[in-house]
């Protein structure tokens, strides 16, 4: 009965993360809109937990950010699995401990290849169409990009630390003068 609960207290958290990012976070004046907090609080579920539950936790919000959204149906889920797939990859391979630079270098690879892919996978839906302009060479592209990842460092950190002060798994790794 506990698991269950527990289940049912992530589904909410998720679907109330989710309607935050889309209604009010998205309806906030340039460049505040930019705020990537579903990605950032995504990214540290990703590095902190194991197994298939995260994969259940990715394909609900994908799902849910495709319903919400007006783009291709599974655009979202897309991106998500195939930027945690690549943060995966990162995180076994080369960034195996959880320290401070880590998780953040890791929660903004996974928001600079979530845009990359799911901005790539839209320009292909929509190679034909008469005003399908390579995203790499727009403006406004790089200007949301760098909002998305200078907001997302900011609540890297924020998060981090929150999370480590109650936590004493994580360490900071800075250098303590005597």
């Amino acid at each position: 009965m506990k698991k269950f609960l527990k289940i049912i207290a992530q589904i909410f958290f998720w679907f109330f993360l989710i309607i935050f990012q889309v209604s009010f976070i998205s309806s906030l004046s340039y460049p505040f809109y930019n705020l990537p907090v579903f990605l950032v609080v995504l990214s540290f579920f990703l590095i902190f937990n194991k197994g298939s539950y995260v994969l259940i936790i990715l394909v609900f919000s994908g799902f849910l950010l495709d319903s919400f959204f007006f783009y291709q149906f599974g655009l979202f889920l897309m991106s998500l699995l195939i930027s945690f797939f690549i943060l995966k990859f990162i995180q076994t391979n080369f960034l195996t401990n959880r320290s401070f630079y880590s998780v953040i270098i890791l929660s903004l690879l996974f928001i600079v290849f979530f845009n990359l892919i799911f901005n790539l996978i839209d320009f292909f839906l929509y190679l034909f169409s008469l005003d399908n302009n390579f995203f790499l060479f727009k403006l406004s592209f790089w200007q949301d990009f760098f909002y998305q990842v200078l907001f997302g460092l900011i609540l890297s950190i924020i998060f981090f630390y929150v999370i480590s002060s109650k936590s004493k798994n994580l360490r900071s790794n800075f250098l303590e003068q005597t």
